[in-house]
């Protein structure tokens, strides 16, 4: 019987940046489906890509996922701030703070996980 590995608090952490994006893909995904009455493809892709990073964990994919997305999360958050106070907005511009944040621990989580010993 094999010992289980213990997972790594930043190691934890990625795996709620996983959860994160795949969630709002499914959610993206859901909302396209029940409002628009379409498939849509960009929101089933963040949730296939997210999931398949989950399963691989390729440290070298978290680099490559992460700079775009802080990218992304960076001009939704301007976007959001320049529009009305509301409730939507508000909850929108709490999700895109969140993004901003697991995005660069996605980043750095390919440095840190760089520097794990290989077993």
């Amino acid at each position: 019987m094999a010992l289980k590995e213990k997972k790594s608090v930043y190691e934890i952490m990625l795996f709620v940046a996983y959860g994160f994006y795949m969630l709002v893909g499914l959610l993206f995904l859901a909302g396209s489906l029940y409002w628009g009455k379409l498939f849509n493809y960009w929101a089933f892709s963040l949730f296939a890509l997210f999931a398949s990073q989950a399963y691989l964990q390729h440290r070298l994919t978290n680099l490559i996922l992460g700079i775009p997305i802080l990218a992304i999360s960076i001009f939704f958050t301007l976007q959001f701030v320049s529009m009305d106070k509301n409730v939507i907005i508000q909850t929108m511009l709490g999700i895109s703070l969140t993004s901003i944040v697991l995005s660069i621990i996605m980043i750095f989580g390919y440095l840190k996980m760089s520097f794990k010993e290989n077993r």
